[in-house]
This record gives C-alpha cells, sequence and structure tokens, in this order.
C-alpha cells in the first residue's frame, strides 16, 4: 500500500492509505494524540472521572444505617473505572449528557445536591433511553455486587455463584398462571421443515 505523503501521519502509522488526503499537520497531531490515549492505560482523564464518579455515586449513595459504601466508593469505582475502559465511546456520549445537566443545573461533581435537583437530575438519566446510560448503569450494578463487602453485608457469601449456587427462597409459581394458558406463538421443533 503506498501512501502519497510521507510525513508520518497517524493514518500512515495505521497502515491506512491517505491518497486522496492532503497532509494536515494539526490534524495529524489531533489524531495521533487521540490514538495514543486510547492505547493508554489512562482511559479517562481526571475531569471525566470526577464526572462518572459524581453519576455513580448518584445512582448508588452510601448508606450509613447499614454499613453500604457507595459506588463512588475507591475500590468499587475503581473496578467500575476498569470496566468502562472498555466502552469508551459510550462513555463520552455519557459525559456529553452528564456535562449537559451540569450546565442546566449549575452542577460541578464535587457541589453536593438538595434532594429536588437530585431528583430532577436522577429522573432525567433513568428516562434517557441512550445506550451509554444504559451500559454505565449494568456497569455499576454489576461492579458493586461483585464488592465483597456488599454481599457480606447483603447476607450472601462474597464468593462467585457457580458451582455451589446459592439458596433461594420458593417463589409464587401461581403468576406463571397466565403464561400457562396463553397458547403457544412459536412453532415446535416437530413443525418445522
Amino acid at each position: 500500500m503506498e501512501n502519497s505523503t510521507t510525513d508520518g501521519s497517524a493514518f500512515e502509522s495505521a497502515g491506512v492509505a491517505n491518497d486522496n488526503r492532503t497532509a494536515n499537520p494539526g490534524v495529524d497531531a489531533a489524531i495521533k494524540a487521540a490514538t495514543e490515549s486510547i492505547a493508554s492505560d489512562k482511559a479517562f482523564p481526571p475531569a471525566a472521572k470526577a464526572a462518572l464518579e459524581w453519576a455513580a455515586a448518584l445512582m448508588i449513595p452510601a448508606e450509613p444505617t447499614q454499613g453500604l459504601p457507595a459506588a463512588d466508593d475507591a475500590i468499587i469505582f475503581a473496578e467500575i473505572l476498569r470496566t468502562l475502559s472498555g466502552y469508551r465511546e459510550q462513555m463520552a456520549q455519557l459525559l456529553s449528557l452528564v456535562h449537559r445537566l451540569f450546565d442546566e443545573h449549575d452542577l460541578t461533581p464535587s457541589k453536593r445536591l438538595d434532594e429536588a435537583t437530585r431528583n430532577v437530575v436522577t429522573l432525567t438519566l433513568s428516562q434517557s433511553s441512550d445506550v451509554a446510560v444504559a451500559t454505565f448503569v449494568g456497569v455499576v450494578i454489576q461492579c458493586y455486587y461483585r464488592d465483597d463487602r456488599v454481599m457480606a453485608r447483603l447476607g450472601m457469601p462474597p464468593r462467585a455463584p457457580f458451582p455451589e449456587g446459592y439458596e433461594i427462597a420458593p417463589g409464587d409459581w401461581h403468576l406463571l398462571d397466565a403464561v400457562r394458558v396463553r397458547k403457544s406463538f412459536y412453532r415446535h421443533p416437530s413443525t418445522t421443515k
């Protein structure tokens, strides 16, 4: 693959032909910097970490009376960041939404929220159909309930559920009656050809 420019641009180092592109050192430098930051161990800059930490604490605040940490606890949040590092594009979208909320409500990651503002912000985030919000919520919940302190406080042994499993209370099987009497809406394997 032959390139028309040999300016050492990020395109060339990535092996991408740039025959129809004129050399632009400013753009190439920005692309190179973005590529290097994506490949680095520093997944999120400090401002992004602060905003994500704020959103995690908003989702799951500490419950001191029950001895439960918040989702922004140092150990839990470190696990959240490790997991989110694989979702940088979605987190950029989430950070955009969070910064818009900061602007709309004159907030900062360090500012304490009054109850009314907290409810409005929480409602705005929970009503969002954005994939980034759903990804973030899933990761925060997953990491929170993987924490040994949380599991122990909930009366569950801090271990993986497999292979030993967990005992659960028997449920109300009558809830499935509506499903049992419903007519099948799928094809049985014996009727397919």
